[in-house]
């Protein structure tokens, strides 16, 4: 992966600010902040402090979509995703269902887009974590009030589309679409072809026969146009590392979702499985009992708080789980040699897995998710 060189990044982040010197978003310093892998994101120092609801905030989050990622610059992506989450931050301003629980859930606000530089200025969250930093020391109690939270957020804003006009401009996203499948399937037939090749791993017959199967009718439903007339929107990338939690809970203080540069038209299964597949990545990854602990309630929740479920909705949740967790292998360095041998043996495992929870769903076989966190997709009322 090759990221953008110190001077260019320097350059990169005073032409942003000259930008901003004539808003009131003005800044007399930018940051990079780690963990974006596709935009550019900085904390910004105001020149001068934003006064929100009475309270004075000198920090904004500066965010600019190049036509390549900003983790690795020969990977071309398209920079109109900064249209998209903009979009959609604007619609779910005073978007806040329901509470399921007394914890709340949001998104940040946001401030200023610069079309033609595709630049936003965010509200900065502040004393927040990404959930996936919180796994070690998550109460298991805690975890699943987080889940079932986030759950019935997800359900609500899946809901959206049925009223309003989102979906005519958000079915022209087919970038983003074309994106996901190539991260989820294209990647994961590559990671399969590698440990048969590098590794000796033996995929059995059954297993290849589902995954190409299930392989083919997703692409076949993308090249379908259609496809068009699916009215179902997902946010695109629902994972823990986009979802923030207050470093001290308080009912008082909400969960922020946040990064919405992905979202398109799919199947909702793909945003269910991100999510629960994630989680499920973490858990064989790094098997500390806190963690299998806090990432198995957060699912349990998540399931609960998201409530019905159609029956062929789980089998594709399980399908896409699988399909996820076999890319724990794509989303670092070629043969993950940033991890230790044991890890690198986990993750050949998790391959095993992924690829049999890949011919469940595929199949329709309850027994193959009869063991492990799972399981919760066909708990009550599941087929």
């Amino acid at each position: 992966m090759t990221p953008l060189p110190s001077p260019v990044l320097a350059e990169l982040a005073a032409k942003l600010q000259s930008h901003l010197s004539t808003t009131p978003y003005a800044c007399s310093f930018l940051t990079q902040l780690t963990g974006g892998t596709t935009s550019f994101v900085f904390l910004g120092i105001l020149c001068e402090p934003l006064t929100q609801q009475g309270v004075k905030d000198t920090h904004v989050i500066v965010k600019h979509a190049a036509p390549f990622a900003s983790c690795h610059t020969e990977f071309l992506i398209d920079d109109g995703r900064a249209e998209y989450e903009a979009l959609m931050l604007n619609a779910l301003r005073n978007f806040s269902p329901p509470g399921h629980s007394s914890l709340s859930v949001k998104v940040p606000e946001l401030y200023l887009y610069n079309e033609r530089e595709k630049l936003q200025v965010i509200q900065r969250i502040p004393s927040t974590l990404p959930l996936h930093q919180t796994l070690h020391t998550l109460p298991a109690e805690h975890a699943r009030a987080i889940g079932g939270a986030l759950g019935h957020w997800i359900s609500a804003f899946h809901s959206l589309p049925h009223q309003s006009r989102l979906t005519e401009k958000l079915a022209q996203n087919k970038k983003a679409r074309a994106l996901k499948h190539y991260l989820t399937w294209t990647q994961g037939t590559q990671v399969l072809d590698m440990l048969e090749a590098q590794v000796g791993l033996c995929i059995g017959e059954g297993e290849r026969r589902a995954w190409e199967a299930a392989k083919g009718c997703a692409e076949a439903k993308l090249e379908n146009e259609c496809e068009n007339n699916n009215k179902d929107m997902v946010h695109g990338d629902f994972w823990a590392g986009n979802i923030l939690i207050p470093t001290s809970p308080s009912p008082s203080r909400p969960i922020y979702v946040i990064d919405f540069e992905a979202t398109h038209l799919s199947s909702l299964a793909t945003d269910l499985a991100q999510f629960i597949g994630d989680l499920l990545e973490r858990y064989h990854i790094h098997p500390s009992s806190t963690v299998q602990a806090s990432t198995t309630e957060l699912i349990r929740g998540f399931v609960a708080g998201y409530g019905e479920m159609s029956e062929e909705l789980r089998w594709k949740i399980a399908i896409y789980v699988g399909v996820h967790v076999v890319n724990w292998w794509s989303r670092g360095p070629p043969g993950r040699w940033d991890v230790d041998a044991a890890t690198r043996e986990r993750g050949v495992e998790l391959v095993r897995k992924g690829v049999g929870w890949v011919r469940g769903g595929w199949e329709k076989d309850r027994g193959a998710f009869a063991d492990g966190p799972l399981g919760v997709l066909f708990e009550n009322g599941g087929s």
